[in-house]
């Protein structure tokens, strides 16, 4: 997960860099600069002159609508720069204020071509930002929800193809196996006692073909050191991304089984 997250920044990085160009070559200025809160985040060159632009954009902020052109008459004092533009970006999920500003150190006119393409190029910025926050909170619920998995007391397990493609700790620690081991045995069943291997397939072949819903029955299973436990399967399938996945849980129920096996078959009195 953190490698995805990883490659949703980089890529976030590379679109802002190249955003950034963007904007300032198409209103021909040397200096294109994205500022959060007011402060500076990413310069499409190393030589902006950032002191002369924090300056300007407190003074561009306090203009109306999302586009301010500051032209070379409202520049008076500011002997580094004499064009200056910034576009405000549109919401996103934080609620931080970002703008994207162009500046250069030529006095000149922005045309309305102009100033449509640099308001494009900040939707386009504002889209990459959200997409970069939707996939950083879908990876916040991914890990709260493994978290949730992993330190379940319950022994639960995702099938697809007649393997295990998940299951947590508890699991693996019912079974002894690591869970590694579990995920790399050729099938399902080759931890269910052969005499009950082919009730155990059809049930989750018809799951998986979608004739049936939840189940709940009683299977023997093997451990890796050998000793047979009566589990209390409890599954179900869900869609995801396009595949039917089996999921469900397993509770240990020997002893209870036992009990049960003793009252229904009592000893006689001697």
């Amino acid at each position: 997960m953190q490698r995805n997250k990883s490659l949703a920044t980089s890529l976030l990085q590379q679109s802002t860099s190249d955003l950034l160009q963007l904007a300032a070559t198409v209103c021909q200025a040397r200096f294109a600069v994205l500022r959060i809160d007011g402060r500076v985040a990413a310069v499409n060159t190393p030589g902006a002159p950032l002191d002369v632009e924090q300056s300007l954009g407190a003074r561009a902020a306090e203009g109306e609508g999302p586009l301010v052109v500051l032209d070379d008459t409202r520049l008076e004092g500011v002997a580094e720069i004499r064009f200056y533009a910034a576009v405000r970006l549109g919401d996103t999920t934080d609620g931080v204020q970002r703008t994207l500003a162009v500046l250069d150190d030529h006095p000149r006119l922005l045309s309305e071509r102009e100033k449509q393409l640099l308001a494009r190029i900040a939707g386009q910025m504002t889209r990459s930002i959200q997409f970069d926050q939707l996939v950083q909170a879908s990876q916040q619920r991914l890990r709260r929800l493994q978290t949730f998995v992993d330190r379940s007391a319950v022994a639960m397990y995702a099938i697809e193809n007649d393997r295990f493609a998940c299951v947590n700790a508890k699991f693996a620690e019912v079974l002894g196996y690591t869970e590694e081991e579990i995920l790399a045995l050729d099938s399902v069943t080759d931890i269910i006692v052969d005499e009950q291997r082919k009730l155990v397939q059809e049930m989750i072949r018809r799951r998986e073909v979608g004739d049936g819903g939840d189940v709940r029955y009683v299977t023997r299973v093997r451990r890796r050191d050998g000793r047979v436990l009566e589990a209390e399967i409890h599954g179900s399938v869900a869609d995801i991304d396009g595949r039917r996945i089996v999921i469900g849980a397993a509770v240990e129920v020997t002893a209870q089984s036992s009990a049960n096996r003793r009252v229904e078959h009592p000893k006689p009195f001697r």
